[in-house]
């Protein structure tokens, strides 16, 4: 899935270049069936699909834009129908998803976040030419990856400021 992830936004970057931006009018777009919300500078595209995971296989959905040369995406999977049911230890799991994220990557930062009722991490790390800051939620049955990348030639600020800051504040976990 890593691999899937890292050539969707490297073909993303390929095409959208700064000559290609305009100034965006960010727009909030709600997913009730996939549980969140979030703010986007360009109407996202939308593909659905299945994960291998441990406990088999779950639904995955992969919610993409860009703006210049940052492209956002939002990754989600619903363990509801997972072997055995959901991952119940929120912790755990985070920090489990961010090792499989970062396996292949060179990590720049890593930490924890606060997820009422779930929990949080975010890191900043690079691999094939892209710098990738990735937060992921985890909220029994739901994780959710939420993925930002500029080419890895940026500063880490591209990733925790301006644009970028607004869409990962943006992002709001809906109420099921």
């Amino acid at each position: 899935m890593r691999a899937v992830l890292f050539s969707v936004l490297a073909g993303m970057l390929a095409v959208f270049t700064p000559a290609a931006a305009q100034a965006p009018a960010w727009q909030s777009y709600s997913y009730g069936d996939l549980g969140f919300s979030v703010s986007l500078p360009d109407k996202p595209t939308r593909a659905d699909s299945s994960v291998d995971t441990p406990r088999g296989t779950v639904p995955s959905s992969f919610i993409s834009t860009s703006e210049g040369t940052l492209i956002f995406g939002i990754t989600t999977s619903d363990y509801t129908t997972a072997n055995g049911g959901a991952p119940t230890d929120a912790e755990l799991t985070a920090q489990n998803a961010m090792n499989g994220i970062l396996k292949e990557r060179t990590v720049l930062t890593v930490s924890s976040f606060n997820v009422p009722g779930g929990a949080g991490r975010d890191s900043i790390s690079t691999a094939s030419g892209l710098m990738v800051r990735t937060r992921v939620y985890y909220m029994v049955p739901h994780i959710y990856i939420v993925m930002a990348a500029v080419p890895a030639s940026q500063s880490q600020d591209a990733l925790t400021s301006g644009d970028a800051a607004v869409y990962f504040s943006s992002f709001k976990m809906l109420p099921k």
